[in-house]
């Protein structure tokens, strides 16, 4: 007979005949023994770097390996012959154990001859198996159908992996305090006890879940990455590349056996889904993440995930009942977002589950010890499990929308209706601590993710309604006779998403209020933004009839989101793609409409008024001569005629002089503020009445004066403002015209001035004399350089100036201002740095004031934690010794979005001194002010309205004295460079991204 090889054992111990026998390259070995088990880079060192690191510096081995086939080696066949004698010996004692005369696999040896391995193991093998396991043997090759070859896991290559405890821990708590990242269904108490009880027995714990804790390391590596805290693990830094935990995360999830519907097989497959999402840079279809997907549908259902405990009558607890139930949500959102994400309808079928959404409870409520729920929580509070209760309840609607715009069959008109009301109801029926609002509007109290789980539930809202209509852009069957009424609707939802984009594009960049969570959107809304940029391109590309100031509109926004995607084309694909579509499409319509624009934009300029070009600088290249006929007989405006609709440039005829008290003024520049397109909309917090003439302030050249001007003459540089009073009745008046027609006294004599004088959106307009503030152009144009468009932060430092004069600042008071990080609350701490006084600018992102901090030693930023007496001993620390009272200033400059939230304004009252005072120049609506503690210390509270018209000259001839810098060298930036009154769409979008302080943004007709 021939010798025949232990057929059962082949594939654990590949037998040496020549038929076994493969050859394989030989390669010189680079890394040591070590590095290779972790795949981690070596430093090639004797010993290497991370062996050193680790405290084993004796398994650091850098043996070659053998010319030839490895079972060549004689050491290695007498390993092998070794370990099979040993497993020949426990054969024998489990055949004699069992009183078998012969062993089944013995049998199948002798009955089977040669072709025994082809024979799968029998009941003894089993146990073999599980000795096997336990010896600390090369592990061997497995092929999985979705991860393909993976080497099966040891404990010991599973501690090896895992930094040391103390930084296992940190990263760990990274991921939980990290509510965007984090899984709905993992318990933060009950995964602390699986945590510390895997570190008392990591041999006896389950795979699956060692897969879940490398899926959470995973994402915390890239979140710390992200925060710069990469710093603090840098002993570690081969363990926090978020790859090779991804990896471990695999290969526990197949040396567990996912795919057996055993305990953790689902959360651990939705773990490892969840991470990938989180580290990829690209929307782009990962075909291992979509077979996970359906897999992890149909493991869950084969373990009861879709059903309703009460109706399947299982046997669970409470706790584990509301954990499946977050579990099945996760299934759900992950089904629906890689569905859309490749163009497929949903796994799941709304009619084969039952299972409820999960209660409004936090980890805090429950625990697995409850013998009942408690009652859910309020619906009030922006709480995490909020967000994914509100999501729940729009899945069913969100499944039909999908399979209806993939169906093949068209729908009917009232289907489409059904699905756009249900739609439209759960929109509405966001709670409003959940309900969209801008960032730049959004209360500084409020976290990030909360911030962010609101633009997700807008987003769903707006691409869903986008693919509700988009089957009938083009098409007419089934929806209406019109298809420009659905693209009317993708337009809207497009826009809105794009808008949305350029908001999270500038507040996680470098000082943006969500910096330190830039990670999420490399899993958010890619796809959601491309697909809006595609909208639009089809609307401009196919449609006719779009209003010139609607397709004005789409083509800026495609514009600037053509540049935002041109910022990440060197890590995306999903970049590289939208690049070469917007391009194309931008060069195809821009060229022919932009000439046909200019063209009339020109000549209606020209009719309107003719003016001498303007240098760069802002300073006129011909000389001003002020004869009656430099008065234009037209101006032409910008009107805001109604709310929510566009602006129009109109023309106005021209007085041929100036009227008694008044003066004709030529605008150069003109303020845009941020918040205008909001006032426009009917949302702002300063009444804009419609229609009116925008525009509050601008430096200006006069062109002719009223007869009983004394000071003022035509020729003269000025800085022209709207806050204006009656001058018969100047304590109950004073209104902003252009901005702001309710002087807060509930009296009407006020609106009469808004009604009277007209705001400075138009190339000459007429101003009351005491409004123009007179300057020395010579020294400011010519000697400091300054050009018109840095005078017009004159505008903000006005307001400053009269906050700062309202708390009798003087040379080296200690002064709060706050919060700091605004456009007009910065130009506060800017002044009252520049005129001596030492500020501690209270912010809630410390990295916002890097700008101004870096520019001023006297400035210094604390960033508030939120708890009051944490962040009272942070300020009191900065209090030099000989302060034992307190500060000597407090200056509140809040925006309306911070009432209700007004922990700084309670901070900065707290660390007032005695005798001092504090100044309310913000806009809180209400605050509550702690009444005894501030008659105990003899605090003066002043409330203080814009400026005097003394102020403003000391401001104006402060900065001619060089004493308050501007421009550049101030750090002060015109985003833009300055718009036509043609281009006030896009200024106004620009502004409102232009909320920091030294940002502005202004019209140069």
């Amino acid at each position: 007979m021939p010798d025949r090889v232990p057929a059962p054992f082949t594939t654990v111990f590949p037998a040496s005949g020549p038929q076994s026998r493969k050859l394989k390259r030989n390669r010189p070995t680079v890394s040591c023994t070590a590095c290779q088990k972790r795949k981690l880079r070596c430093d090639r060192h004797r010993p290497c770097g991370a062996c050193e690191r680790r405290g084993q510096q004796s398994s650091c081995d850098f043996n070659a390996a053998s010319h030839g086939n490895s079972c060549s080696s004689d050491g290695d066949k007498q390993e092998v012959l070794s370990r099979l004698a040993n497993l020949e010996k426990i054969v024998r004692g489990l055949a004699n154990s069992s009183n078998h005369v012969a062993s089944p696999s013995m049998q199948i040896r002798e009955e089977a001859g040669e072709d025994a391995s082809e024979i799968p193991y029998v009941s003894e093998a089993e146990d073999i198996t599980s000795v096997l396991e336990a010896e600390p043997l090369e592990p061997y090759r497995d092929h999985d159908v979705i991860f393909g070859d993976l080497s099966s896991v040891s404990i010991v290559d599973i501690i090896n992996c895992l930094p040391p405890r103390s930084e296992t821990d940190r990263l760990v708590s990274v991921f939980f305090s990290s509510h965007l990242a984090a899984l709905p269904f993992l318990h933060t108490h009950q995964f602390r006890r699986q945590y510390e009880a895997f570190w008392e027995s990591p041999s006896v714990t389950n795979l699956l879940w060692i897969s879940i804790l490398f899926s959470v390391l995973s994402i915390s590596a890239l979140i710390s990455r992200t925060r710069d805290l990469s710093t603090a693990l840098a002993p570690f830094t081969f363990a926090i590349e978020p790859q090779v935990y991804q990896n471990m995360a695999a290969q526990c999830l197949v040396s567990g056996k996912y795919t057996q519907a055993t305990v953790y097989s689902v959360e651990a497959i939705l773990a490892h889904v969840h991470s990938r999402n989180v580290v990829r840079k690209d929307s782009n279809p990962d075909p291992t993440m979509w077979s996970l997907c359906v897999l992890a549908v149909r493991v869950a259902q084969r373990r009861g995930y879709h059903r309703s405990p009460k109706t399947a009558r299982l046997n669970i607890s409470p706790f584990e009942a509301e954990v499946r139930r977050r579990v099945w949500f996760t299934i759900r959102s992950v089904d629906l977002s890689l569905s859309s994400r490749h163009g497929m309808p949903p796994i799941v079928h709304e009619e084969d589950c039952d299972v409820d959404i999960p209660s409004n409870l936090t980890d805090d409520d429950f625990d697995e010890d409850c013998p009942e729920l408690p009652p859910e929580g309020s619906f009030t509070a922006p709480t995490p499990v909020l967000f994914y209760i509100q999501s729940a309840k729009v899945f069913q609607t969100l499944c039909r929308i999908n399979r209806r715009a993939l169906g093949v069959k068209p729908s009917t008109a009232e289907l489409v209706k059904e699905l756009s009301e249900a739609l439209d109801s759960w929109h509405e029926s966001i709670p409003p601590c959940l309900a969209y609002r801008p960032i730049t509007t959004t209360a500084f109290t409020d976290a990030n993710h909360t911030i962010m789980h609101r633009i997700m539930l807008e987003l769903i809202y707006l691409n869903s309604r986008g693919f509700l209509y988009c089957p009938y852009i083009i098409s007419t069957k089934g929806l209406c006779r019109e298809p420009a009424k659905s693209m009317d609707f993708c337009r809207e939802a497009a826009l809105k998403i794009i808008d949305i984009q350029l908001q999270i594009d500038q507040e996680m960049s470098l000082g943006g209020r969500l910096y330190e969570d830039r990670h999420i959107i490399s899993s958010l809304t890619l796809n959601d933004f491309l697909n809006a940029a595609m909208f639009i391109c089809v609307d401009l590309t196919e449609t006719d009839g779009v209003a010139d100031h609607e397709r004005e509109a789409s083509i800026d926004m495609l514009r600037r989101s053509h540049d935002l995607w041109l910022k990440r084309i060197d890590e995306s694909s999903d970049a590289r793609f939208a690049c070469r579509v917007l391009q194309a499409i931008l060069k195809r319509i821009e060229f022919s409409h932009q000439i046909s624009r200019l063209v009339g934009n020109r000549l209606l300029l020209q009719r309107a008024s003719n003016e001498p070009m303007l240098s760069d600088v802002g300073v006129p290249t011909e000389p001003f001569g002020m004869t009656m006929n430099s008065i234009p007989q037209c101006s032409t405006a910008l009107v805001f005629k109604a709310f929510n609709e566009p602006l129009s440039l109109e023309v106005f005829t021209l007085p041929t002089s100036a009227s008694a008290g008044s003066a004709l003024i030529k605008i150069l520049t003109a303020i845009i503020r941020p918040h205008y397109r909001e006032h426009f909309s009917g949302r702002g917090f300063l009444h804009v009445p419609a229609p009116s003439i925008p525009g509050h302030a601008c430096i200006g050249r006069v062109l002719a004066v009223g007869p009983d001007a004394a000071a003022l003459h035509p020729g003269q540089l000025v800085f022209a403002h709207g806050f204006t009073a009656a001058r018969d009745d100047a304590a109950n008046t004073g209104v902003i015209f252009g901005l702001h027609r309710n002087n807060g006294l509930g009296t009407e004599r006020a609106g009469i001035l808004f009604d009277h004088w007209k705001g400075f959106w138009q190339s000459v307009n007429s101003v009351p004399l005491e409004n123009c503030v007179a300057l020395d152009e010579h020294r400011l144009v010519k000697e400091l350089h300054y050009g018109f468009n840095d005078l017009m932060y004159l505008d903000r430092l006005s307001v400053a100036y009269g906050a700062i004069s309202a708390a009798k600042l003087i040379a080296g008071e200690i002064v709060i201002v706050a919060p700091a990080t605004g456009h007009y609350s910065g130009a506060v701490a800017e002044l009252a740095a520049q005129i001596g006084c030492r500020v501690i600018a209270l912010t809630r992102t410390a990295s916002k004031l890097t700008p101004l901090t870096s520019r001023h030693p006297n400035i210094t930023a604390v960033e508030l934690a939120g708890h009051r007496e944490t962040d009272v001993a942070a300020i009191r620390r900065l209090f030099p010794t000989t302060n034992v009272g307190g500060a000597d200033a407090f200056i509140d400059i809040s925006p309306p979005q911070a009432t209700g939230n007004s922990h700084h304004f309670d901070i900065g009252i707290e660390v007032l001194r005695p005798k001092s005072r504090a100044v309310l120049a913000g806009a809180l609506q209400t605050a509550t002010i702690p009444y005894w503690s501030l008659l105990c210390r003899d605090i003066t509270i002043i409330g203080k309205w814009m400026f005097t018209s003394q102020e403003m000259n000391a401001v104006a001839r402060m900065v001619e004295a060089g004493v308050i810098k501007l421009g550049k060298e101030a750090g002060h930036e015109t985003v833009g460079g300055g718009f036509k009154f043609e281009e006030w769409e896009k200024g106004l979008l620009e502004a409102e991204g232009a909320v920091e302080w030294g940002r502005h943004v202004m019209f140069m007709p």
